[in-house]
């Protein structure tokens, strides 16, 4: 989905576009793949931001200390 609207842009500034992975999929498929890779991008940061959560937690803390203590 999309590909039309990015073949028209390149047209306009005079480039190619390369295809690397030229499966054909049924707009149905597509629409599948492109949602199952937005699903794994938010879960992605979703996980990263818990694997920080005890440092900002941690970092937090220590604020707190440093102006109990002045």
């Amino acid at each position: 989905f999309g590909y039309d609207w990015f073949e028209k842009f390149c047209m306009k500034f005079n480039t190619t576009i390369v295809v690397v992975n030229n499966e054909d999929l049924s707009p149905q498929e597509e629409l599948v793949q492109d949602i199952v890779s937005i699903l794994h991008e938010f879960s992605c940061r979703l996980y990263g931001l818990r694997k920080y959560k005890k440092q900002i937690e941690r970092d937090e803390e220590i604020a707190k200390e440093l102006q109990d203590g002045n």
